[in-house]
């Protein structure tokens, strides 16, 4: 019997589920919880490994492009999704200890700062 593996987040959209409760969660004024930091860790590693996937395939031939620009889709959604999240937690009420929301501002501010991260919509890696 032919075994599949479990489809990732980005894949099936449950991982913008995740962060829609999170975002709801912290806007009700619950604390961020563990599990909540663990999906967005979660969310940040299946965004790398599109990264990854879509450079090491920038010089596919042109007919085989689809199949990269869906994966560009998907990570550039998941970078929407994580930047999302991150900006519904910057406030220090959602944090347990102020640490941690400076932490967090720390992270935000490494995601919003210039390069570091490609929009692959305006930059696909066949371009020169």
């Amino acid at each position: 019997m032919r075994r599949f593996s479990s489809a990732s987040p980005v894949e099936t959209g449950s991982a913008h589920l995740n962060g829609a409760l999170a975002q709801l969660s912290s806007s009700l004024g619950q604390k961020v919880s563990g599990v909540d930091i663990r999906d967005l860790n979660e969310l940040i590693r299946k965004r790398y490994a599109l990264d990854v996937e879509i450079w090491s395939k920038r010089y596919c031939m042109a007919r085989d492009r689809k199949v990269i620009e869906d994966k560009m889709r998907r990570s550039d959604a998941a970078l929407a999704r994580i930047m999302s999240i991150v900006r519904s937690w910057d406030r220090p009420e959602v944090w347990e200890s102020d640490a941690d929301w400076q932490r967090l501002r720390t992270i935000r501010d490494r995601l919003e700062e210039e390069g570091g991260k490609r929009i692959w919509k305006n930059n696909p890696p066949w371009d020169p």
